[in-house]
């Protein structure tokens, strides 16, 4: 099993409440809130996240939420969950989802 991917789907799925946002700007507690309830659901459902490593999903999901809040603002937070609902493929997307390798080598990899 590949933590990496586990935590990537893991990821796609809390996208759905992710936010845009300009250089170092923050989200609305509502939002982080939001995104981090369904992140940490998500990764911790994932048949791909190993039962022991499920705990690294707060590590994993924080990762992503604070790279997400040095580049987008909160005032983008709706379209661009629009957007991932809808299934476009924006250029915002991909740089949220851009985050997944480097916060899954951040969270999963071996200690």
């Amino acid at each position: 099993m590949n933590p990496k991917r586990l935590v990537g789907v893991a990821f796609a799925i809390a996208c759905t409440l992710a936010v845009t946002t300009p250089a170092s700007a923050q989200w609305s507690s509502k939002q982080r809130t939001d995104f981090l309830n369904d992140c940490l659901g998500a990764c911790r459902k994932n048949p791909r996240v190993p039962e022991a490593q499920r705990p690294q999903c707060d590590d994993y999901c924080l990762c992503v939420v604070e790279g997400g809040q040095k580049l987008f603002n909160e005032a983008q937070f709706d379209v661009l969950m629009k957007d991932f609902a809808a299934g476009k493929q924006t250029a915002d997307i991909k740089q949220l989802t851009d985050l997944t390798p480097a916060c899954n080598r951040k969270a999963f990899a071996p200690r």
